[in-house]
């Protein structure tokens, strides 16, 4: 019989310990490995059709005629306004939902907002693009009138409601939209030619309007009555109600501060308006990234459900409110931080993707502080000369004195109504005790 002595038996010790760890690292290893690959897995669905955001019962087709007053640019390139329009003929007893494009070179693309628009129309709504020239044209005013000319064109030729209007707009188009409230529902004439006659403006919206713009960009104007850089209070019709949107994901080319500026300062209650945020999210494949292009429509565009359910559903939602006044639809729209409104869908692990952030008191300091390509301090920037709000007006003292109580309150804005707030909650139960002051007065 051979014995085997210790010596002997190390070396197969040793390697089954060898064994045994390398199993462990590959077992880590393949666990790791599928973590990732479950992770990546993960997909994320847009809206069903028939519900807010996804596709409406209505099939959709186009109209496009040449802007009767500014046939061309002064590039030369065609000014072709179109009509996205349910069904084959087009209805003008349906509400019209007028869009305002981003900055691009040389003219605007319907093309670019194609799903946006053929959304809107699949529930049921006209909507109209009416392009503007881009470049480094100087002439702010002459491109607001080629916008504006051409919705007016569209309402003219096809005779389309303007009882029930909406107005949306992106990046540079969404900073022209409150000069274009001021002319096509507050009824002031543009004039984009100091030598020629003004062009007079309209009274639409009397019965229902609404306004959404995403990513605003300067608040541009047609020069003659409708600059909203004369005062820093903006005056919006009282029946408007109200969304700005910002972009978390885009440090580069709007500056946030733009759209905060024009919602804290336009008359609109807040009741009437929320400011939404957008976030993005990569917990599954592709991620979803809520930059400055997540309304255009292009094969750069991966984001799509985002796209849908950030947007498609909010506008969705905001017209069926101010339209139908669907109930259902004012929690997604207007809700002040109801569920409905923040939540953004979910992943197919049925994790939730981030939701929207809602508020009535944006604040800059949550945002990528810049530099942007439009950024609020340039000079470029016809609002920059104003101070830039930021937050509530401050109760800084009380005072009793013989049957009254003096509040002294800082922060206040010209040609609004403050209502004292019982708690941090924003719904209208938690709002009081409408307080008047003096328009023009910064404190009280």
């Amino acid at each position: 019989m051979i014995k085997q002595n210790k010596m002997d038996k190390q070396p197969f010790s040793i390697l089954r310990g060898l064994l045994q760890g390398a199993t462990a690292r590959l077992a880590v290893a393949l666990l790791v490995a599928s973590a990732s690959r479950a992770l990546e897995a993960q997909t994320y669905a847009p809206p069903t059709n028939g519900d807010y955001g996804g596709l409406g019962p209505f099939a959709v087709y186009t109209n496009g005629f040449t802007n009767p007053v500014y046939p061309t640019a002064t590039s030369g390139q065609t000014l072709t306004v179109s009509v996205f329009h349910p069904n084959v003929s087009i209805n003008p007893s349906l509400p019209t939902i007028f869009f305002a494009h981003g900055w691009t070179d040389p003219i605007g693309n319907a093309a670019d907002y194609s799903a946006l628009m053929t959304n809107l129309a699949s529930q049921g709504y006209n909507v109209v693009f009416s392009p503007y020239e881009g470049g480094i044209s100087p002439n702010i005013a002459l491109r607001f009138d080629e916008l504006a000319s051409g919705f007016e064109a569209a309402v003219t030729n096809y005779g389309l409601n303007t009882a029930q209007v909406g107005f949306a707009g992106h990046s540079y188009g969404g900073g022209f939209l409150p000069a274009v409230i001021l002319h096509e529902m507050m009824g002031k004439a543009d004039k984009p030619f100091p030598l020629q006659p003004a062009h007079p403006g309209h009274n639409w919206g009397g019965t229902a309007a609404f306004f959404l713009s995403m990513a605003s960009g300067y608040a541009y104007d047609g020069a003659g009555d409708t600059s909203v850089s004369g005062s820093q209070t903006i005056l919006f019709p009282t029946n408007l109600n109200v969304i700005e949107q910002a972009y978390n994901d885009d440090q580069n080319f709007v500056d946030p501060r733009l759209a905060i500026d024009i919602f804290y300062n336009c008359t609109t209650l807040n009741t009437q308006k929320d400011f939404l945020t957008v976030y993005g999210d990569s917990h599954g494949t592709p991620a979803q990234v809520a930059y400055h292009f997540l309304p255009t429509t292009g094969p750069a565009m991966t984001s799509t459900s985002l796209q849908a359910w950030a947007i498609f559903r909010h506008l969705d939602a905001l017209a069926a409110w101010t339209f139908a006044g669907d109930t259902n639809a004012q929690q997604i729209a207007l809700g002040h931080g109801a569920p409905a409104e923040t939540y953004e869908g979910t992943w197919s692990d049925g994790t939730n993707v981030v939701p929207m952030g809602v508020t009535d008191l944006p604040s800059p300091a949550i945002y990528y502080p810049g530099p942007y390509v439009a950024e609020w301090n340039n000079i470029a920037n016809p609002r920059q000369k104003f101070p830039l709000v930021s937050g509530p007006p401050q109760i800084s003292s009380i005072s009793l004195m013989p049957g009254q109580v003096v509040l002294a309150v800082t922060g206040l804005l010209a040609g609004h109504s403050c209502v004292e707030q019982a708690s941090p909650d924003l719904t209208p139960g938690s709002w009081s005790n409408i307080v008047s002051f003096i328009p023009g007065q910064t404190s009280q």
